[in-house]
């Protein structure tokens, strides 16, 4: 299997073996004008090199496509000068042909990886960039976990949640849209610095939930609820027509942080009642 190490390679000898030939093509003193054109070509080589490595030094996903994709056109582009003066010639289209071997068995794969970080791009521009590409965390499984307090609410947790003790005077905050219940179930112990922050860390697709808002609380007693940890939830949203959209296969929304559950059925004065809306300033 080829790499751009194996490129870099090649592309090195070349440049090594083109400046071979015009310290002898100078010493000959044939035409200046030819000579002239190729000192051009060997420093397009060595601009390849320079360019390269200035994409490695910035962490550029894109570093090896970029590579493998000017070099896979040299041959065609030496095609286009005189190389009836190299008395190294065989050497220099042997390593040309190398070159174009060598990228074009390495494009198919960095064209997928740059696909795949276009899914990615195409990802990150909904949910308010909270969302990427990966698999799905676990979830606790709905039919095998029989909760009758969490009901179907005990899937939207990453393991089995268990009841803490949290104690009095501790704040507890939800974020909400102007359409949401103030006095819902889901609640954490922190206010999230951003809605990017908050979506992804709890996985709240924007169908469910359009922010700007939080209503917070302060416990009157100890308390025991239920806390765990989020888990994933694919990205979705509903278009005009009422059907459901996905940006594309394995962009998620991660999760991952800790949750409480409140059941506001069985404890309805646990959260009081009016609890002023406040702006989130996202």
């Amino acid at each position: 299997m080829f790499t751009a190490k194996t490129l870099l390679d090649e592309l090195r000898k070349l440049i090594k073996l083109i400046e071979h030939a015009l310290k002898e093509f100078k010493l000959r003193g044939q035409q200046e004008d030819l000579y002239s054109q190729w000192l051009e070509i060997l420093k397009n080589l060595n601009a390849i090199l320079n360019g390269y490595q200035i994409l490695l030094e910035g962490d550029d996903p894109l570093a090896d496509y970029w590579l493998a994709s000017v070099t896979t056109g040299l041959n065609m582009y030496f095609s286009y000068f005189d190389m009836g003066w190299i008395e190294d010639k065989e050497d220099i289209d042997s390593v040309i042909g190398r070159l174009d071997i060598i990228a074009a068995s390495m494009l198919p794969g960095l064209v997928q990886q740059v696909q795949g970080l276009l899914r990615q791009a195409n990802c990150g521009q909904h949910e308010d960039n909270a969302c990427f590409i990966a698999p799905m965390t676990q979830r606790v499984d709905i039919n095998k976990h029989n909760n009758p307090e969490l009901g179907n609410d005990i899937g939207n947790f990453v393991t089995l949640p268990t009841k803490k003790t949290v104690r009095a005077g501790t704040k507890l905050y939800r974020v909400v849209g102007p359409n949401n219940l103030v006095k819902g179930a889901w609640w954490a112990l922190d206010l999230p610095q951003n809605k990017t922050q908050w979506r992804s860390r709890y996985a709240v697709l924007s169908e469910w939930n359009t922010d700007n808002f939080y209503v917070e609380f302060e416990l009157k007693n100890d308390e025991k609820l239920w806390i765990g940890p989020a888990a994933s939830q694919k990205v979705w949203w509903k278009d005009k027509n009422g059907n459901t959209k996905y940006p594309n296969t394995g962009c998620i929304l991660r999760g991952g942080s800790e949750q409480i559950w409140i059941d506001i059925n069985h404890y309805p004065d646990l959260i009081p009642n009016n609890l002023p809306l406040k702006k989130t300033g996202w």
